[in-house]
């Protein structure tokens, strides 16, 4: 009896110690409350004791010692190989995105698994292989442990009969709570398989990350609905088109237009000296990621005063009679819902629904406008959603043109390597040649007739700067600092040629309609470029920092922000200092210093 229960003891010990090493690393790595421990060795410890259950019930039925080792074998290795694979792309998700992967992430991707590798330049056959081998030992290595640490009791015949269906209901009983364990939120759980799970419940059942980045508070709620509800439409403007092009991850410091010394964009650069472009040099973003920053442009808010309801810019066109159309590429439906932020729009389209293509790839939308109609004279808004430059994207040989390259997947840390830039800047240039496509092809339909082109990105890229990788984790300046270029088409623009005036990315859709000649929402933050309006403080954030940019001072544009895991504090002054080489917290007067953490601590990171 005491063997068998030092065997058992060994057996919950072999399926606890991946899970244990995992949900510790989780909380001490990312600052995750320790009940999240608890909670997720919980939710394990049903799967387990529903290994258990079933070996027990196949021993008391069959009695067959061969049959209870391969079964038993079987059940082990499949489930820690399971979990070290879904625990490796936790860890990967969060280093990458900052949120845990979700369910709809991994279905989406995993039947583009060939198309996925092959854009992050990782051999399919050798991650099948690598699998094949690591389940392989894994298997052994349970075949070998279930051999020597035999638990299970000698079978009794008479009882057989009663054990079976005690068994069965436990297993059942096991099934059905782990069922409502993982699809039942409590709305601020950070136990990760809790937010794998409920990744697709709306707002209101769930409030985390893996959803939408912003604020569910009511009153926002309210007043967003006011505002819906009082917006007048413009009847006396003459409706132009819009054409904005969001380029994911796009830098300013890495196209020519803006002094870049590689030719990474030779469409835009000839673009920008036309008489009708106008280039704004001092653009940020509102935080890291594609979810937060649309939201934040569409329904210019900063991210924490952002409402479940938003009143967007496309929105305000279709109370104007624009339609309304989005060509995205990527899986915006299942990659953290980006596609709620969008709101009711005409026609919607992106690389999900595009059969026999990566859903990363700009081909997507430069087919999907050849199908277009030509412009019947209906006020038309078209959003594009462009990857080329980003990570993840796909990549044509033909824009190879920056050797060595070499891909930063994986990457998160290090330093800066010429190989990162030159894989960086490919995608630029591939990107470049995207736009030029897109414009020639609705120039051609006509739509260029009237049209206002507005051409941005959701975020910057570091590569390398302050030992930094990606977007999601970090807020220095190569992240926020984003381009920002408009066109104008068939009419004359009032918009300054060069505006060197600090923006975010909250005053872009206030100036849009401003430059459209529609009313602009009451509820939105931003501020038009035509407008005297001020504010003195611009918020960012992304994970765990957050700060403001203080504008009060003409001549000195002063950057705070916290780490709101660590506690440390970051000062600079960007107009001297725009690499941020120098913080200043220990030589920032006590008032200033005083202002910002105020301005920080009235709402932490969402």
């Amino acid at each position: 009896m005491r063997k068998t229960a030092v065997h058992f003891s060994y057996n919950l010990a072999l399926l606890f110690t991946l899970p244990v090493a995992f949900i510790v690393a989780y909380v001490w790595l990312y600052f995750n409350p320790s009940i999240v421990i608890y909670q997720h060795l919980s939710a394990i410890a049903l799967l387990v004791f529903s290994i258990l259950s079933i070996k027990l019930l196949i021993h008391h039925y069959f009695n067959h010692q061969k049959l209870v080792l391969f079964v038993g074998t079987v059940l082990y290795s499949s489930f820690i190989f399971t979990l070290l694979v879904y625990y490796a792309l936790v860890f990967i998700s969060l280093s990458t995105w900052s949120k845990v992967i979700t369910k709809e992430f991994i279905t989406s991707y995993l039947a583009q698994i060939d198309f996925l590798l092959e854009a992050l330049d990782i051999s399919y056959y050798l991650v099948i292989v690598l699998a094949v081998v690591i389940y392989s030992c894994i298997a052994l290595g349970c075949y070998f442990f279930l051999k020597k640490f035999h638990w299970l009791p000698e079978r009794h015949p008479k009882s057989t009969w009663l054990i079976g269906p005690l068994i069965a209901c436990v297993c059942l009983l096991f099934s059905v709570y782990s069922y409502v364990y993982l699809t039942t939120g409590d709305g601020y759980s950070q136990e990760p398989l809790k937010l794998t799970f409920l990744s697709g419940k709306t707002k209101s059942n769930l409030k985390h990350d893996a959803k939408l980045d912003y604020s569910s508070n009511q009153q926002l709620n309210r007043l967003e609905d006011q505002a819906r509800q009082n917006y007048h439409a413009t009847t006396s403007a003459k409706k132009r088109n819009l054409i904005v092009l969001v380029v994911d991850g796009l830098r300013p410091d890495h196209l020519g237009v803006y002094g870049y010394q590689k030719d990474t964009s030779p469409f835009l650069d000839q673009l920008s000296r036309h008489t009708s472009a106008h280039k704004f040099t001092n653009v940020r973003s509102v935080c890291g990621e594609t979810t937060c920053a649309h939201a934040g442009f569409m329904a210019s808010r900063f991210v924490q005063d952002l409402p479940d309801n938003l009143f967007t810019l496309q929105e305000a066109l279709k109370h104007n009679g624009y339609r309304t159309q989005f060509i995205i590429s990527g899986d915006h439906i299942n990659f953290y819902n980006i596609r709620d932020v969008y709101g009711e729009v005409d026609d919607y389209y992106d690389g999900s629904m595009a059969k026999g293509y990566y859903f990363n790839d700009d081909a997507i939308t430069i087919n999907k406008t050849k199908t277009l109609p030509d412009w019947d004279g209906t006020p038309t808004m078209i959003h594009y959603h462009l990857l080329s430059a980003h990570m993840m994207g796909k990549k044509y040989p033909e824009y190879q043109k920056f050797k060595p390259y070499k891909s930063y997947t994986g990457t998160s840390k290090g330093q800066a390597k010429v190989e990162y830039d030159n894989f960086y800047d490919n995608g630029v240039l591939q990107v470049d040649a995207v736009i030029k496509d897109l414009l020639a092809l609705l120039k051609e339909k006509k739509y260029l007739d009237n049209a206002l082109v507005v051409i941005t990105a959701d975020h910057g890229e570091a590569l390398g700067e302050h030992g930094v990788f990606t977007h999601t984790n970090n807020v220095i300046e190569e992240i926020l600092s984003i381009p920002l270029l408009m066109m104008s088409y068939g009419y004359e623009s009032k918009l300054p040629a060069n505006y060197d005036g600090f923006m975010s990315l909250i005053d872009l859709a206030p100036t849009i309609l401003d430059e459209l000649g529609l009313n602009i929402p009451t509820t939105w933050a931003g501020s038009s470029i035509y407008s005297a309006k001020t504010r003195p403080f611009t918020y960012f954030e992304m994970s765990a920092h957050k700060g403001v940019y203080d504008h009060r001072h003409k001549n000195t544009l002063w950057k705070y922000w916290r780490n709101f895991n660590t506690g440390e504090e970051f000062v600079f002054n960007i107009t001297q200092d725009p690499q941020e080489n120098n913080n200043l917290i220990w030589r920032t007067p006590k008032k200033l210093l005083h202002e910002w953490r105020t301005a920080i601590q009235i709402s932490k990171p969402s």
